[in-house]
C-alpha cells in the first residue's frame, strides 16, 4: 500500500477525491437542511435527493464512454469548475435571500453530474497511475476514504 503513496501524482489524485467526497456530502447534507426548514416537505428532500442521484443512473453509460474517449484530466477539471460555479452561485443567491428551491434542485443535478463523471473519470486516472500490480491496492483505498 505505501508504494502507491511514493507516486505523488496518485497522492494529488487520491486527495482529491477524498476532499471532493467530504464536500458532496456536506452539499448533501446543506440542500436536505434547507429544504426541509425552507418547505417542511420531507418528499422534497427525497425528491432532490433524487435528482442529485438521477445523472448517475441517467448518464453513467455515455460519461463513461466519454471518459474512454477524451482526455481524462480535462475532463475532470471542467467537471470541477462547472461545480465550483454552480456553487458558487447558489451562494450568492443565498446569501442575497434570493434563492428558490428550484434553484437548489438545478444546483443538485448539476452536482450529481459531477458525481456521475467522477467515477468513470477520476476512478480510471487513479488506475492508471497505480498501474497493473497495484490496481487492486489503489482502488481498495479508494473505496476506504470514499
Amino acid at each position: 500500500m505505501f508504494e502507491l503513496f511514493r507516486n505523488p501524482g496518485f497522492v494529488r489524485l487520491w486527495s482529491s477525491g477524498i476532499l471532493g467526497g467530504a464536500l458532496r456530502w456536506l452539499e448533501l447534507l446543506a440542500v436536505s437542511l434547507f429544504v426541509l426548514e425552507r418547505t417542511g416537505s420531507p418528499f422534497l428532500v427525497a425528491l432532490l435527493t433524487l435528482l442529485r442521484m438521477a445523472p448517475m443512473f441517467l448518464f453513467g453509460i455515455p460519461i463513461g464512454a466519454l471518459a474512454d474517449r477524451y482526455d481524462r484530466r480535462r475532463l475532470l477539471i471542467i467537471s470541477l469548475v462547472v461545480l465550483g460555479l454552480a456553487s458558487a452561485i447558489l451562494a450568492a443567491l443565498a446569501l442575497t435571500g434570493r434563492i428558490a428551491i428550484w434553484q437548489v434542485a438545478l444546483g443538485a443535478f448539476l452536482n450529481g453530474m459531477f458525481w456521475a463523471s467522477e467515477f468513470p473519470v477520476r476512478r480510471t486516472m487513479l488506475g492508471e497511475l497505480a498501474g497493473p500490480a497495484l490496481l487492486s491496492r489503489a482502488m481498495a483505498l479508494e473505496s476506504a476514504t470514499g
